[in-house]
């Protein structure tokens, strides 16, 4: 991510493709989740925890003392490791970590200690499976809202059905939830508008500014924030030249990754996705019009070594765990690199480690995993006990 943000600088395309202040985001909504203060360091606007001037503002807003508000949290991945010893309690909204976190196998153990986990969600799941509790949530058509996309446009969005059945809004689940643990204060609303109006004004002074939108003005129109009032109109470019440093210039920081295993004819392991499937697969693996087969990609020349064939079976192996899987030829590839697509359970997640994060991120390193291959065709090695893998 480091490196591109340094390659959107030096070709002037900063602010151009994305106009947030973390202007490279992959999921839908993945931009506007952040400007909420969706993870566990952030505020409204784009604030951050770790700021006291941030604290009291948004306290200021909430009617509280800048100390009542938590600390930093943990990261997602750190999150779930914790579960089980530091954690009792978990809510899971609408997200399958069962399948999609690094080390998919021991987050499940990790699961399986709490005391409750609470799953929100609109279709059972591998983490719903696991739970004590599971609450029949809302999908994107069925509630009000906003959507902002990479470029820092906001949309709003209407409500197109209402949730069937016993089935609620997502933000009424989690206000009753705060409520019966004895939390009343700021989780009462009347109605949604009146939510989003208090996070619109929450934004006001912050880095993303929504605090001159309404749901009437994004009838007419779709903004780019920052848009700090009625009278305003967005901003296309948030950041442009100079920049707020001493010589008006970029600063570039030169990304520090892991050596990656150099054994000679070590394979690495990268995970990713299928243009047919989408994250875990709750949704897509039940559509029979979205065809994908799961199947570990190899450039043919690894799989040549490998004595391996399209379609043959194959065990991988890594030193967080083993997956089966048919072997697919993608010439595309390089021949040291072993992709996996992880929509399925079972298979990718299984592979990578839960427990290496990126110091700045602190996600884990889905993408560079030492991996043995195995043809099953042949009978599999046991290794001696005490003796690693890798």
């Amino acid at each position: 991510m480091q490196a591109w943000l340094n390659l959107a600088f030096l070709s002037g395309h900063v602010g151009k493709a994305g106009g947030g202040y973390a202007p490279l985001t992959g999921q839908g909504n993945g931009q506007g989740g952040r400007e909420h203060g969706q993870k566990t360091d952030q505020l409204p606007g784009g604030r951050s925890l770790r700021s006291p001037v941030h604290r009291a503002e948004i306290a200021a807003l909430w009617g509280c003392a800048p100390q009542d508000l938590p600390a930093p949290g943990l990261s997602a991945q750190e999150l779930l490791t914790a579960c089980g010893t530091q954690l009792d309690a978990l809510v899971v909204l609408a997200a399958n970590p069962a399948v999609s976190a690094a080390g998919a196998g021991q987050v499940a153990q990790h699961l399986r200690q709490l005391r409750h986990l609470i799953v929100i969600d609109v279709l059972p799941s591998e983490t719903a499976a696991l739970a004590t509790l599971v609450l029949p949530g809302s999908m994107w058509c069925e509630t009000e809202g906003t959507t902002t996309n990479l470029e820092g446009r906001v949309q709003r969005r209407r409500r197109a059905t209402w949730p069937p059945g016993a089935a609620r809004e997502d933000w009424r689940i989690l206000c009753d939830l705060a409520r019966a643990a004895g939390q009343d204060q700021g989780f009462t609303y009347p109605h949604f508008q009146a939510l989003q109006d208090e996070f619109f004004r929450a934004t006001a002074g912050g880095t993303a500014d929504y605090s001159g939108l309404s749901a009437q003005r994004l009838d007419e129109e779709s903004v780019q924030w920052p848009v700090p009032s009625a009278q305003r109109p967005g901003t296309p470019q948030t950041y442009a030249p100079p920049y707020p440093t001493a010589d008006g210039l970029a600063t570039l920081h030169v990304p520090q990754l892991p050596e990656p295993p150099h054994a000679p004819g070590t394979l690495h392991l990268t995970t990713g996705r299928l243009g047919a499937q989408y994250q875990s697969g709750t949704q897509s693996r039940r559509n029979p019009a979205l065809k994908a087969d799961f199947a570990v990609q190899l450039h043919p020349d690894t799989a040549r070594a490998h004595g391996l064939r399209a379609g043959d079976r194959v065990l991988l192996r890594t030193a967080h765990g083993q997956a089966q899987a048919p072997v697919a030829l993608a010439p595309g590839l390089r021949p040291d690199t072993v992709f996996v697509p992880f929509h399925w359970p079972d298979t990718a997640n299984l592979l990578t480690d839960p427990q290496a994060l990126d110091p700045h991120s602190r996600m884990p390193g889905f993408k560079l995993t030492a991996v043995q291959l195995l043809p099953l065709r042949q009978p599999l090695p046991v290794p001696p006990p005490g003796v690693a893998l890798f």
